[in-house]
């Protein structure tokens, strides 16, 4: 159930975003016992002062029925396709009735026709709204590398991804590593036709795939997204300590504690970490 709860939350990224939505999560979308033919989503953003409420209901991942936005209790664009293609919008005094094509979905429609230039309240509201959607990442580590939002997906394995973002200087990735407890020295090798992170020991170096503990695998995978972590204002991450012993976990949890502005949510069978001394 925990990773249902995360997996309906982060539904709305392929409604706003091009970016990664995990479509292949999503295979079985109703409840197999339900009756029901659409499932309804709800979700409320509060920015100061203004709340946003955007309300949906979709017959699978692709299929949306209905679109409702409102800012600060006022209907701002509606759309229910079960009725007719047009849409009704209203960002100012006059109600405008659009018509929509099946295949493009409201949100993404406003965005493309909305002028953000600061003297709209109404459209300036919407567009916190679409940025902070922009700014929600959820990922997984059980068995593979899996995520939804904040960037499109990227070609290249995870350390190819690593010595990208660090622009091959591997010092903080060595010393993050070195600060949990895993010593190695790591330097960039040419494997094949592409370049990864080797691992030097007494008789040679050796790439870092083939001696890391799935432990470190994971923690690789926290370090690729926790460098990126300025763009995010929203983080999910399920099984986050699967390979973890407790004190690695516990040092991942703090990490994530004391970062500013970023709302996190974590998923663990791990009832210790539950303490007011950490959290």
């Amino acid at each position: 159930g925990k990773s249902n709860l995360l997996i309906a939350i982060f539904d709305l990224i392929s409604n706003i975003t091009e970016f990664e939505s995990g479509f292949f999560r999503y295979n079985q979308f109703l409840n197999l016992n339900s009756k029901e033919q659409v499932a309804e989503f709800e979700y409320e953003f509060v920015f100061g002062d203004d709340v946003v409420k955007y309300s949906y209901g979709k017959k699978d991942k692709v299929s949306i029925v209905f679109e409702v936005i409102t800012i600060n209790d006022m209907e701002v664009a509606h759309i229910d396709r079960r009725n007719s293609g047009a849409a009704k919008c209203r960002f100012n005094e006059a109600v405008e009735s659009v018509e929509i094509t099946d295949n493009v979905l409201l949100c993404k429609y406003l965005e493309n026709r909305l002028n953000n230039d600061g003297s709209n309240e109404l459209i300036n509201c919407y567009f916190k709204f679409v940025d902070f959607v922009k700014s929600m990442l959820y990922f997984r580590s059980l068995g593979a590398n899996n995520y939804i939002g904040l960037i499109p997906s990227e070609y290249g394995d995870l350390f190819e991804r690593i010595i990208k973002i660090d622009n091959n200087d591997l010092t903080k990735f060595q010393n993050f590593l070195s600060n949990l407890g895993i010593n190695y020295d790591l330097e960039l090798i040419e494997q094949g036709n592409k370049s990864t992170i080797g691992v030097k020991f007494e008789r040679g170096v050796v790439p870092l795939t083939d001696v890391a503990s799935t432990g470190t695998s994971t923690l690789s995978l926290f370090y690729h997204w926790f460098t990126q972590i300025g763009k995010v204002k929203f983080l999910a991450i399920d099984e986050f300590d699967a390979f973890y012993h407790f004190e690695l976990s516990y040092n991942i949890v703090k990490n994530l504690r004391d970062l500013v502005g970023v709302q996190v949510i974590l998923t663990t069978h791990n009832t210790s970490l539950i303490s007011n001394e950490l959290l």
